[in-house]
């Protein structure tokens, strides 16, 4: 039985989420985000969205039904796993003995990537908590429940396949080979069921969204990440976190080694996932554009790590009793001070929204039920609260041929044009919509300030209309 004592610190953190949510009017993210909303919505209307690769098969099942309320529906789903992967990491400590437990509780949410992205429709926090509650169960040898749940990570993101070896490779070290098969289950049905779908067994490889690369995404140092260190986790989290890695090395010299079933669960997929990520922008590769909000994900393990980084300092500095818990006091305070620093007074519309809302409002009274539109930004269906995959009315602009695309068209259909995804992912530049004969433009808005343009320097972001015309 829990002590109240226990829920303050989850009480605590969760109104400081919901006073943020209370405060804002705009999301963490507005274009990933948004699309994993709309895939997660309409899977109900098109069954075989329960099947997106890029989506995520085993996320788009699972929040589905809190996304029937709309935004709010998978920012409340988002929460629940926010708060979940807190109060599992907070139960583990507690049941360790480690202290104080609310640490790691404090660590988790004052990493400003894990905070960002309960305010949005991303996959990283049902990530985290899938995995904290996978790995809090096979520390305690529930070994069946436990690894069909991590054996699921892959179908909430692709950085789960790299990490299946371990929960193999772990089974094995238990001398429990009758369970090494569990954590491919999730991974055989969703072959056989996508095999059965598309015709094609091996579709998890042949549709992977993150093969080859954008030349446009670039590549950078293999340190970058580790540079924006203040972002991901904060700088008392990132202290911690280096000293959390290093503590092994010091508890074989003071002779008070961490236990190996730890090391193995917490550090070696930490490990895997901040490798293969630096690696892969190191080397341009994989669909990396550098983003930071993928550590997100596994935010939960470098809590745990800071955590272990904390006893090393205080066992160092001999701390104890009072000392010891005004430290991690002020420590938690100082963590949970970044996403604060960052976010405050909340998440406001960024600019590629306003551009977009904008757009549509002054294009709306044009736009009929029957009107066919193209698009690439996610942001521009949802704005219109239309269905993005009703293909007899929206269709992406990759789709598009990109010489006299007016001439595949017919009359009345509008292009909705955008200076990041319709120019970088789709491939389409403004110069051969404006040099169309048929295309006449509608609509231009721009942003009112230059933003950084995928590494390529400053731009304004802009949204432009074109409208089909008679011939």
């Amino acid at each position: 039985m829990k002590r109240p004592g226990f829920w303050v610190p989850v009480l605590f953190v969760g109104l400081l989420v919901i006073l943020f949510y209370l405060n804002s009017d705009g999301l963490f993210d507005s274009s990933d985000g948004i699309r994993h909303f709309e895939i997660s919505r309409f899977s109900w209307n098109h069954p075989e969205l329960f099947l997106h690769h890029w989506g995520k098969p085993f996320f788009t099942l699972i929040s589905s039904p809190f996304s029937q309320a709309g935004i709010n529906g998978i920012l409340l789903f988002n929460f629940i796993c926010g708060m979940g992967s807190g109060i599992i990491i907070q139960n583990f400590l507690r049941r360790s003995a480690m202290t104080p437990p609310w640490l790691g509780l404090m660590l988790l949410f004052g990493a400003p990537v894990f905070f960002g992205t309960l305010f949005s429709g991303l996959t990283e926090p049902f990530f985290a908590f899938v995995l904290s509650l996978g790995i809090y169960l096979l520390y305690y040898q529930k070994f069946v429940p436990a690894l069909l749940l991590l054996g699921a990570l892959p179908f909430i993101r692709t950085e789960g396949f790299l990490l299946l070896p371990v929960w193999i490779f772990y089974c094995l070290t238990k001398n429990k080979t009758k369970y090494v098969w569990l954590p491919l289950v999730g991974t055989v049905v969703y072959t056989i069921s996508g095999g059965l779908v598309y015709g094609d067994f091996l579709w998890i490889i042949h549709q992977n969204p993150y093969t080859g690369n954008n030349p446009y995404y670039g590549a950078g140092s293999l340190f970058y990440f580790i540079g924006k260190n203040e972002f991901i986790w904060g700088i008392p989290g990132f202290v911690l976190l280096i000293t959390g890695l290093v503590s092994p090395i010091i508890g074989i010299w003071k002779k008070n080694r961490i236990n190996s079933d730890l090391l193995f669960l917490i550090y070696v997929p930490f490990l895997i996932f901040f490798l293969a990520h630096s690696l892969l922008w190191f080397l341009g590769n994989g669909g990396s554009i550098g983003l930071i909000r993928v550590f997100a994900g596994v935010a939960p393990l470098t809590a745990l790590i800071g955590v272990f980084g904390f006893q090393t300092f205080a066992n160092l500095f001999r701390l104890s009793g009072k000392s010891w818990m005004i430290a991690a006091g002020i420590i938690s305070l100082g963590a949970l001070f970044y996403p604060v620093k960052q976010f405050w007074p909340g998440f406001q519309k960024d600019h590629e929204t306003e551009v977009i809302e904008a757009a549509v409002e002054t294009t709306r009274a044009g736009i009929g039920e029957e009107t066919i539109i193209y698009y690439q930004h996610p942001g521009i269906t949802y704005a219109l609260n239309r269905d993005p995959f009703n293909e007899n009315l929206c269709r992406e602009l990759w789709f598009l041929p990109k010489d006299n695309p007016g001439s595949h068209l017919k009359p009345g259909t509008l292009i909705f044009w955008d200076s990041h995804y319709g120019k970088y992912e789709a491939g389409i530049d403004a110069d051969a919509l404006e040099a169309d004969s048929l295309l006449s433009r509608i609509a231009r808005f721009k942003s009112k300030s230059s933003e950084h343009d995928l590494g390529l320097g400053t731009a304004f972001y802009e949204v432009r209309v074109y409208k089909r015309v008679a011939q």
